[in-house]
């Protein structure tokens, strides 16, 4: 597994580390002051790997705290401050792919499409997407072909609106009596509106 280390840089976390001390850095803002070029790039890259690194820590977290203190691990899950659904979610993709077997090259998204897979699948497919640089959705159509689900996607031209005007003419016409409908749910569009629409736009009948 190949990974980032928070503490590659150890000049970003005691920066920040003296920062909370100090009291500029809160839980609301981040008051900077007196940096070097070289320590606020360290405090960068070490906010860039906190945030990237979130989701794997808590799910992580939550699956320590079952290990370990079974049941009542719950009472103390509001301390980490997110949607219980988003807890119940990161949970189960940390217990899904173990940290063997996570890239922090790869995103998310990469992670989540694989999850439901068996492990040896997992990295096979995390292998190649490290290997070929690819994102969620180059991932989801190498699995898409490989299950023989891959579908052809054909983009139809967009008509040619010939009359703007008349377009324009036809829409105000129309919201104009759905405002004046008792229910415009119900509003019936005359067929010469749509025809003059289908007109404009370029649409045979």
């Amino acid at each position: 597994m190949s990974s980032t280390s928070l503490v590659s840089q150890p000049t970003g976390l005691a920066l920040a580390a003296e920062l909370e001390r100090s009291g500029a850095l809160t839980a609301t803002a981040l008051r900077l002051r007196d940096l070097s070029m070289g320590q606020w790039e360290a405090l960068g890259g070490m906010i860039g790997t906190m945030h990237s690194s979130l989701t794997w820590w808590v799910g992580d977290w939550v699956l320590y705290g079952e290990q370990a203190f079974g049941e009542e691990h719950s009472q103390s899950l509001d301390a980490v401050g997110l949607a219980s659904e988003t807890i119940r979610q990161y949970t189960w993709l940390c217990e899904r792919i173990s940290p063997e077997r996570r890239r922090a090259q790869l995103s998310l998204g990469v992670h989540r499409l694989i999850a439901k897979l068996e492990p040896e699948e997992q990295e096979h497919w995390l292998a190649l997407a490290e290997e070929n640089n690819w994102s969620r959705s180059a991932l989801a159509q190498a699995l898409a072909e490989e299950a023989g689900t891959a579908e052809s996607v054909v983009v139809e031209p967009l008509p040619t609106v010939t009359n703007l005007e008349m377009v324009v003419e036809v829409a105000k016409a129309i919201f104009r009596d759905m405002r004046q409908a008792a229910d415009p749910a119900y509003l019936e569009v005359p067929r010469e509106m749509i025809t003059r629409l289908r007109a404009a736009l370029g649409l045979e009948e």
